[in-house]
């Protein structure tokens, strides 16, 4: 319950956890510059990982590498690393995000279209995972197996695991995270990613917690967003609003902001969208 103290204590040098940790721990003012000075490794997986998070952590340990590790549970949990440069990633970071990097030795990675054709570097679509940590399939489900295990066309020596993450990768094969492909929504007709809208709110609010979710969601499509903020003593939702407008077209700006004490997390300790809907629609919000 006080990773800092835990840290410090047993003077720990190596760490590793969800994202989501990294919030708590700044929410509660538990990591102060410096404050973790016995880590040597510091590593992140299981969600994405905000810049505003990596910084954070790489002061309050500054004799750290800090990694941040990307995989499913069926590529055996990591497959891809990136090193965190305080000099050099703050600007590599896209949509706020530190990137997923690079696929380790010997797997397999390929960002493809809807038609699972490979896209060019620089183009999003959805990550697929081949190689010897890739798992086969799920235990006694066919169904489920048939749906993410796939042959690529021109491809029958591999079987690739549709990850359901939305990616590109740059000319260094460099990958960069985007959304679920389940959080590439439709507002109005338009195509747009959540962590877009995430990532000015994160700006104009100063907090690094804000997750946001289409809503209402009619036939397919939604009318907007709603953002929700937490870390926060008090929030400006004029002052916010105000700046999305200035960066984001209209369809994308969030209809409102909430403040919340602490962002709901599932028994993985990640945040959990899911409550976040039901608490829409048991307030019964439009």
């Amino acid at each position: 319950m006080t990773p800092a103290k835990f840290i410090r204590d047993n003077a720990l040098t190596m760490w590793f956890s969800v994202p989501s940790v990294i919030g708590a721990m700044t929410k509660l003012r538990l990591l102060r510059a410096g404050c973790l000075p016995s880590l040597r490794f510091s590593l992140f997986c299981g969600e994405p990982l905000p810049a505003i998070y990596a910084q954070a952590w790489q002061e309050a340990a500054p004799n750290s590498i800090l990694e941040n590790l990307y995989g499913p549970t069926e590529a055996t949990i990591a497959i891809s690393n990136y090193r965190w440069d305080n000099a050099r990633s703050p600007q590599q970071c896209v949509n706020g995000i530190v990137p997923i990097g690079w696929i380790f030795d010997g797997q397999n990675v390929c960002v493809v279209d809807q038609d699972r054709r490979p896209v060019a570097a620089g183009e999003v679509g959805e990550l697929c995972l081949a190689g010897s940590q890739v798992t086969s399939g799920y235990w006694n489900n066919l169904k489920k197996t048939a749906e993410q295990f796939v042959h690529l066309p021109g491809d029958r020596d591999n079987l690739w695991y549709r990850t359901g993450d939305l990616a590109k990768q740059d000319t260094s094969s460099c990958l960069f995270y985007l959304s679920r492909t389940d959080h590439q929504v439709k507002i109005r007709g338009y195509r747009v990613e959540l962590q877009e809208i995430e990532e000015v709110v994160r700006r104009a609010s100063g907090s690094a917690q804000v997750v946001s979710v289409p809503w209402p969601v009619r036939n397919g499509s939604a009318d907007g967003v709603i953002a929700f903020v937490s870390g926060l003593e008090s929030l400006d939702q004029s002052h916010v609003l105000t700046y999305c407008r200035g960066y984001l077209p209209e369809y994308m700006v969030p209809k409102r902001i909430y403040l919340l004490d602490e962002m709901p997390l599932n028994g993985n300790g990640k945040i959990d969208r899911d409550r976040l809907l039901q608490t829409l629609k048991g307030a019964q919000i439009e």
